[in-house]
C-alpha cells in the first residue's frame, strides 16, 4: 500500500460499504451487492492518484466522508493547493474533483503528514463531515 490507499465507504447511499482505490492512473470502485459480494472494478475520476494528479502518500491524505449529508462518501483529498473534494453521484462515480479550501494543504499552509494530522468528523451535527487540523499554531476547523 506504499503508492495505493484503499477504502471501504458507502458511495451510493444504499447502505453497503463498496470499496474504493486510489491507483496509479486515477480512483476505482467495486460497488457492493446485495448478496454480499461486489461488481467490477471501474476507474471514476481520473486524478487523486500517483500518475493522475501527482498524488503521494507521503504529502496528500485522501479520505472518504459525507461532505455534503446526502448519506454517500465524498473523495476529499488534502493537495498542495489546498483541500479538495469529489463528490459522490450516487451511482458509483463521483464529480470532479474541486478546490474548496486554499488551506490545510502541502503548500497552502504548510500543512505536512508527519506532523499536522487532519480529520473529517461531523462537528456540528449538520449530517456533513468537518475538517479539523491539527497544526502547528493550534487547532483548525473548516466547516462543510
Amino acid at each position: 500500500m506504499e503508492r495505493h490507499l484503499r477504502f471501504l465507504a458507502d458511495i451510493t447511499g444504499d447502505g453497503r460499504a463498496d470499496i474504493v482505490g486510489f491507483g496509479e492512473a486515477g480512483v476505482y470502485v467495486s460497488l457492493a451487492r446485495a448478496d454480499g459480494t461486489y461488481g467490477p472494478v471501474t476507474r471514476v475520476v481520473d486524478n487523486f492518484a500517483y500518475s493522475a494528479g501527482g498524488w503521494r502518500i507521503d504529502r496528500h491524505p485522501r479520505f472518504l466522508a459525507d461532505t455534503t449529508g446526502d448519506g454517500r462518501a465524498d473523495i476529499v483529498g488534502f493537495g498542495n493547493a489546498g483541500v479538495y473534494v469529489s463528490r459522490a453521484l450516487g451511482n458509483g462515480g463521483f464529480d470532479a474533483p474541486g478546490l474548496i479550501v486554499t488551506n490545510f494543504g502541502y503548500d497552502a499552509g504548510g500543512w505536512r503528514v508527519d506532523q499536522h494530522p487532519r480529520f473529517l468528523a461531523d462537528t456540528t451535527g449538520d449530517g456533513r463531515a468537518d475538517i479539523i487540523g491539527f497544526g502547528s499554531a493550534g487547532v483548525w476547523l473548516h466547516r462543510s
